[in-house]
């Protein structure tokens, strides 16, 4: 989906394997409130069965070029990444710790476990309230070195919830999972400046088609929604358009009239 100025920026998920976009719903733009939050972008997402990727990009590459910038992309509240250094930006991975090891997984949308015994129940409700939701937060600042800064690597959503949290029965899980790659030692801290410090912001809330459809973001057989695009008229032999044609055809049988 694009930012509300089509022509800043625009971000989408797609399939890793096809890369066809996902379809999106019911596309809102939201202006900031009182200065203080981020104007955002919000639409509704359809799941895939297929691993997929997250993509950012800034369509104005003098704009990106004047400053340092930061994307915080967050699956259901945890953190994928935050570094962007050129315009066009993609997560497709998350790196986690376990036992001492680094393993780098592809993301996939996963049914979440879910019971009605309140003592199995693992998923706090604070968690429970990111679980759906793909973010985008964007920011302008200044990256600064800080070697003295163990890496704290984020750790995608596990457990069970509550059988009543049903309207929300997906969340993204790691798949093709293998031992991540040595990583810089060297660690950054994003400072945004102030006229960065509330940029700009993309949420997707994904869903099953099927739940889409219960709660009314989408409609059987509707379409999904995509930026419009003005079509040209073929051109012709002789350079005119078909267009052009067909209304000198209507004008000569007028004046046969």
């Amino acid at each position: 989906m694009l930012s509300e100025d089509p022509q800043l920026l625009e971000a989408w998920v797609e399939s890793s394997m096809t890369g066809k976009r996902l379809n999106e719903y019911k596309i809102n733009h939201h202006p900031a409130v009182d200065g203080k939050d981020y104007p955002y972008t919000e639409c509704f997402l359809e799941t895939t069965d297929e691993p997929f990727a997250i993509h950012l990009r800034m369509k104005d590459k003098r704009l990106f070029d004047s400053r340092e910038w930061r994307a915080k992309c967050c699956v259901d509240g945890r953190k994928l990444g935050s570094s962007w250094d050129s315009p066009s930006r993609v997560f497709s991975r998350i790196i986690q710790e376990e036992d001492g090891k680094l393993l780098e997984s592809k993301l996939k949308f996963s049914p979440l476990p879910t019971t009605d015994e309140e003592q199995q129940v693992s998923i706090d409700s604070k968690t429970l309230q990111a679980l759906g939701t793909i973010t985008i937060q964007i920011q302008s600042g200044k990256w600064i070195p800080n070697t003295n800064k163990r890496k704290n690597w984020s750790k995608l959503v596990s457990g069970v919830a509550h059988e009543k949290s049903k309207k929300i029965p997906y969340v993204v899980q790691a798949c093709d999972t293998k031992i991540a790659p040595e990583t810089p030692k060297i660690c950054y801290n994003f400072h945004p400046d102030k006229k960065g410090s509330a940029f700009y912001r993309f949420v997707f809330n994904y869903r099953p088609r099927p739940v889409l459809q219960l709660i009314g973001a989408i409609n059987e057989n509707e379409l999904p929604e995509i930026p419009s695009q003005k079509r040209k008229s073929p051109i012709t032999g002789d350079g005119t358009t078909s267009k052009q044609v067909k209304l000198e055809k209507i004008k000569v049988e007028r004046s046969k009239r």
